[in-house]
């Protein structure tokens, strides 16, 4: 009866090892000199971009003193337009979404003049009439962070220019509260006008009384609308211009290029070694 073989543990030895390093001895020096300097060539070379970061709260919490009032009005107020069941309207994250959306973007890229800052003096002027590759480049260089369990938001963005990094985050805040707060109040206009030609429609005296009641509240939510500028977000860190531009600095790309280069010749080696140890 034939006894089945099993395979060998191949084990090379240290001497085996080092013969395939000194026959590699060339690569040992040159693979991490080349990774090391070809990092820190890229790095030294590119341009430099500083990026600018800006941190915002949530505002005032508005919406929901309509819901106290559900209990009689509940299908009035939703005639009206009302949601009672959510209680209160989340602005910040409607506003995140509006941050990220092409149309806020476009107008924002068209009111303050960056087409030419974002596409470079090398545009043809073709390029610059296309809205869409000045937010496409703006969008690369956009970073929101939203922490939904605190509401916080945190704008970044980056560009050669430091002092252009932080004045765009500046009008970026400023826009988004005044572009939510026209949204609101044309909401809340639309509101007014229709709880009014319905309370004068409506003769039942207790109909009447809690439209107006409707009525007071959206008075009350138009009054927060005019006098609170910073309607949806407000400025916890503002954006000052960077010193520092982001990313490593040059000479640590160097180490890691020589790491990097090292550990690949390691790999390499120990290849090497267990093909000459393979029978």
């Amino acid at each position: 009866m034939t006894m089945s073989s099993k395979p060998s543990l191949v084990i090379f030895s240290s001497a085996t090892f080092r013969r395939s390093i000194r026959d590699l001895r060339w690569w040992w020096l040159g693979l991490p000199l080349v990774l090391a300097l070809s990092l820190a060539a890229i790095k030294w070379f590119s341009v430099e971009q500083f990026e600018a970061e800006t941190v915002l709260a949530p505002s005032e919490e508005r919406g929901g003193g309509l819901a106290d009032m559900a209990g009689g009005i509940a299908g009035l107020a939703g005639l009206a337009g009302f949601n009672l069941s959510s209680g209160k309207i989340n602005d910040t994250q409607m506003a995140v979404e509006v941050l990220k959306s092409r149309d806020f973007l476009h107008a924002f890229i068209e009111r303050h003049g960056l087409m030419p800052l974002l596409l470079g003096d090398e545009a043809s002027a073709e390029e610059l009439q296309q809205v869409w590759r000045g937010y496409n480049e703006f969008r690369e260089r956009f970073v929101i962070e939203y922490d939904r369990a605190k509401g916080i938001v945190t704008l970044r963005m980056s560009d050669a220019d430091a002092e252009a990094a932080a004045s765009w985050l500046r009008l970026l805040v400023k826009d988004i509260n005044i572009h939510m707060r026209e949204r609101e109040r044309a909401r809340v206009e639309q509101q007014i006008s229709y709880l009014t030609n319905k309370a004068d429609e409506i003769q039942q005296a207790d109909v009447r009384e809690s439209l107006y009641r409707l009525l007071q509240e959206q008075y009350n939510r138009a009054m927060l609308v005019e006098v609170n500028d910073d309607y949806v977000f407000e400025t916890i860190d503002p954006a000052v211009a960077p010193h520092q531009p982001k990313g490593l600095h040059a000479m640590t790309w160097l180490l890691v290029g020589a790491l990097l280069g090292g550990f690949i010749m390691i790999v390499v080696t120990l290849l090497r070694s267990y093909v000459r140890s393979t029978p």
